[in-house]
């Protein structure tokens, strides 16, 4: 894997899912120790405007660095930590969780 195995599996875009069986499936993607967050809120495809393709609201995961405190070579620095973030998507271009990234 590389220095982020979250963008690896998930790719640029959220990742739908529809069930509980989807969610592990793409869970178990990842190494085991990955942070997961939920959102507060929903975000927003920001290619929607003017397209003309079927909009919807679903479940997905996507990938972000979130900023944590680390400790490296002894010293505690604030560095971006590959994340997994679950949330309602409201978009046209979700990928489903089958198709590779």
């Amino acid at each position: 894997m590389s220095a982020d195995p979250v963008h690896d599996v998930l790719g640029d875009k959220p990742v739908a899912f529809a069930t509980a069986g989807e969610l592990a499936d793409l869970m178990a993607r990842l190494p085991a120790d990955t942070p997961v967050i939920v959102t507060h809120a929903i975000r927003v495809d920001p290619s929607l405007p003017g397209s003309d393709d079927e909009e919807r609201t679903v479940a997905a995961a996507r990938a972000i660095a979130q900023p944590q405190m680390v400790t490296v070579a002894g010293q505690v620095e604030q560095r971006p930590v590959p994340t997994v973030e679950l949330g309602a998507f409201y978009g046209a271009y979700l990928t489903d969780p089958g198709q590779p990234a």
